[in-house]
């Protein structure tokens, strides 16, 4: 087995367990959380600055882990000339998992005001400029220790630009055409009756992954210009892509997508398990007075349903309905 397929194969077995702890707290907390009727929806308020730390401290920890390695996988691959193994690239890269963990808060901190109070493309863009810097701190530190080059720490803001692009892109068509892929084409090729939640989560991970299989074959280009620009800095925009050209042929336009498509995938799961619900937001108490309604219309349900065979079946189906709504790729 040569190291690509190695590397395949462990980003592989990473993106399924995460999406097997995505499932798990998804199922947990709906089958937690108490049905409502319809017509009742629960309101949210948003996290406050202190609570929302936790959560961009573990999803800034967890993602940090896994991206300087393939970042400086990626520059390896783009420079022929560096003679390096993935060992190696792993064990370089714990010197900056502190780091990069705090930028990725300061990135989200910086990014989530954007997505409440604007849209999530504004957020995707404004996350992608700064995710620049994150990406351009780490490429300036494998820059130095694989002497590609000597840039200093300013440096690595060059070609924010195009991390904003590449960013828009890669989280964008997931976020947009995600569940346009799922009703649209997966919901009629494998119908699926309400009950059978197995099989919509199936296909929900399915659009999820050939979204994000798309948008990452499509912005590897910016990634692999960002890298060049931040390396050499006295390359300018087409300088920079003639030395791609040079090294890497007509594969610069997607060298190193292979292995940046593990990171996206679990980046998309991340926002799923971690950031869609920080987003969301707590449930807002209900007030005395409408729990008492609350308790009146669900001792009303048995009898209605009795009399109206088909009132379980609707209630049952708003309540898929409610669920699946909630779901939504950041």
């Amino acid at each position: 087995m040569n190291r690509r397929a190695i590397i395949a194969t462990a980003i592989l077995f990473i993106s399924l367990t995460s999406c097997s702890n995505a499932l798990k707290f998804k199922i947990k907390d709906n089958e937690s959380r108490p049905r409502s009727p319809a017509r009742s929806p629960v309101k949210y308020r948003p996290l406050s600055f202190l609570e929302l730390q936790p959560h961009l401290l573990w999803y800034g920890l967890t993602i940090s882990s896994i991206s300087p390695v393939v970042w400086g996988y990626q520059m390896s691959k783009l420079n022929p000339q560096v003679k390096t193994t993935v060992a190696n690239i792993a064990m370089l890269s714990l010197s900056v998992i502190p780091t990069q963990a705090l930028l990725k808060m300061l990135q989200l901190n910086l990014g989530t005001p954007i997505k409440r109070h604007l849209n999530p493309w504004c957020a995707f863009a404004c996350m992608g400029a700064i995710q620049g810097g994150v990406t351009g701190q780490a490429s300036v530190f494998f820059s130095r220790a694989f002497g590609i080059g000597n840039p200093k720490l300013t440096d690595a803001l060059r070609g924010y630009q195009l991390s904003a692009l590449k960013d828009t892109i890669a989280q964008g068509l997931p976020f947009a055409f995600s569940d346009l892929v799922q009703h649209k084409l997966l919901d009629r090729l494998l119908p699926s009756s309400s009950t059978s939640s197995w099989l919509s989560s199936i296909k929900r991970g399915i659009a999820v992954v050939t979204t994000s299989a798309l948008g990452t074959v499509l912005s590897q280009i910016c990634q692999n210009l960002h890298f060049a620009l931040v390396s050499s800095p006295g390359l300018s925009y087409t300088a920079a892509a003639k030395q791609l050209w040079d090294r890497n042929g007509v594969g610069m336009f997607f060298n190193g997508a292979a292995s940046r498509l593990g990171l996206v995938l679990v980046v998309s799961v991340l926002n799923q398990a971690i950031l869609k619900q920080a987003w969301q937001g707590v449930p807002v108490p209900l007030s005395p007075r409408m729990l008492l309604n609350r308790r009146r219309r669900r001792a009303m349900l048995p009898r209605q349903s009795a009399r109206h065979p088909d009132r379980r079946e609707q209630e049952k189906q708003c309540s898929q309905a409610e669920r699946e709504g909630s779901v939504i790729a950041l």
